[in-house]
């Protein structure tokens, strides 16, 4: 069984988590006044929000292991080095395929009614084409996309697994 682990948030939140831990760590050492602490132990929320905060943006991980023998990929989602969920997802036996599609979500923002946004997400979807359909392996971002296609279609070892990409409309 081979393994392809990836922190889940991209670079630029991962070092937004590393400041937001520094800068906890940095109030917990000078501006808690901890001779009043029995009375101000409010003050401590503040400084444990940023690190518990950071340290989910830093810790959080997602790992793709295909187990070629028995026909299974195992995703696994794990924060602080705890598994929050497995899932497995079954290989098709006559597998033709690897299809990765890319679709542009739109959204709203939660404070629609006070801030007038909306955003716009390319995804990917990677999905296993056979016989009997499509299965779909996970979504995520384009390169992150071609890379898994990548580690699929060595992992399975097969010359004749092609790697498909369907752009967005």
């Amino acid at each position: 069984m081979k393994h392809y682990s990836y922190f889940l948030f991209p670079p630029v939140l991962f070092v937004i988590g590393i400041i937001l831990i520094g800068l906890g760590i940095y109030l917990f050492l000078f501006s808690i006044d901890y001779t009043a602490l029995n009375e101000n132990y409010e003050t401590l929320i503040g400084p444990a929000g940023f690190m518990l905060f950071g340290l989910i943006l830093t810790t959080f991980r997602s790992r793709f292991t295909i187990d070629s023998a028995s026909h299974l990929i195992l995703k696994e989602f794990t924060v602080f080095g705890l598994l929050l969920s497995r899932d497995q997802i079954r290989i098709p036996v006559k597998t033709r395929q690897v299809i990765i599609k890319e679709s542009t979500k739109s959204g709203r923002g939660y404070m629609q009614g006070v801030v007038k946004f909306g955003y716009r997400i390319k995804s990917c979807d990677v999905f296993f084409e056979s016989d009997k359909g499509l299965v779909r392996i996970l979504n995520t971002d384009y390169e992150r996309a071609l890379k898994i296609a990548g580690f699929i279609k060595e992992e399975l070892g097969s010359e004749s697994l092609n790697v498909e990409y369907i752009p967005a409309p």
